[in-house]
């Protein structure tokens, strides 16, 4: 029988039609809580995982130790283990950045040489949070708004559902220890100062519950994003004409939104592989705006 965790990460899997039985998932292990928790929590389930590991040399000895702990970890699951050690301290961009772009590429060049169907990462509901209010600061339309999408191509979020709270208490249930990345606390980095200082100070302030409303809040601007850009799709299929460069009787919103999509189409849109959901979430807007005053 499944933990209550487990069986909560299996309606993710399910809502945003993640996984099907056959799949060969490959999953990235930083060695972390987020990571640790993915890969046996996939296991519990059942699924076929491989462990994938990026060095990126930047914390020396301890970056070490993140290795020797994810290959222990892999083994002791009896999966299998992939590692890759990149330099990317001198590289001329955000470092953050860079070892993202060295993670995409190391699993991608894995899902080629080996056949994997699906690549996991660890991304929680906290994490999409953090990036939500990350681009709303510095300005974002919808899109930037809605990003960390659940499902995208090949690439799945099976815990963004999940706060980080609830990953750490699954671990400990688990007597599963994980790594601890000492550069986490250093509010140098801005999405530290906002994870660190800013949540915690709105929390206690405004909403001791904001991580779980901002994730629900997201899930509904993910579903109304969706919503225009199928609009926007039959707006142009009907309408998208034009005479001297310019449409005709376009919209301004609908001509903005469908340009951007139409030059910046998303990877994939899972709204349209789950109908049902997104009929369902259409009449929760529509049940939620009746029932609010107008001002």
């Amino acid at each position: 029988m499944f933990s209550k965790f487990a069986l909560q990460v299996q309606q993710t899997i399910i809502k945003y039609k993640m996984l099907d039985p056959a799949d060969r998932v490959l999953a990235g292990v930083s060695g972390g809580a987020d990571s640790v928790c993915l890969v046996l929590v996939l296991k519990e389930l059942g699924h076929e995982v491989t462990v994938a590991h990026v060095n990126h040399g930047l914390r020396g000895a301890a970056a070490d130790e993140d290795e020797a702990f994810t290959r222990e970890l892999a083994d002791r699951l009896g999966m299998r283990f992939f590692s890759k050690r990149v330099s990317i301290a001198a590289e001329g961009k955000n470092i953050e950045a860079a070892g993202r772009e060295a993670r995409k590429e190391f699993f991608n060049e894995l899902v080629r040489l080996h056949g994997f169907t699906k690549i996991a990462v660890a991304h929680t509901r906290d994490d999409r949070v953090e990036t939500f209010m990350m681009n709303l600061l510095r300005g974002s339309g919808s899109e930037g708004l809605v990003s960390m999408a659940p499902a995208s191509e090949r690439t799945i979020r099976p815990l963004i559902g999940t706060g980080r709270t609830e990953v750490e208490a699954y671990l400990n249930n688990q007597n599963q220890a994980w790594r601890t990345d000492s550069t986490n606390f250093d509010l140098g980095f801005a999405r530290n100062r906002l994870r660190r200082v800013v949540i915690p100070t709105l929390s206690a302030e405004f909403n001791p519950n904001l991580l779980e409303t901002l994730g629900k809040t997201l899930e509904i601007l993910e579903v109304e994003d969706a919503w225009m850009r199928s609009i926007t799709d039959r707006w142009l299929i009907e309408n998208g004409t034009k005479q001297e460069n310019e449409f005709v009787g376009s919209p301004r919103t609908i001509l903005h939104v469908g340009l951007r999509y139409s030059i910046f189409p998303p990877p994939n849109d899972w709204s349209t592989q789950n109908p049902t959901m997104i009929d369902h979430r259409q009449r929760q807007c529509r049940d939620h705006r009746q029932r609010v005053p107008a001002s």
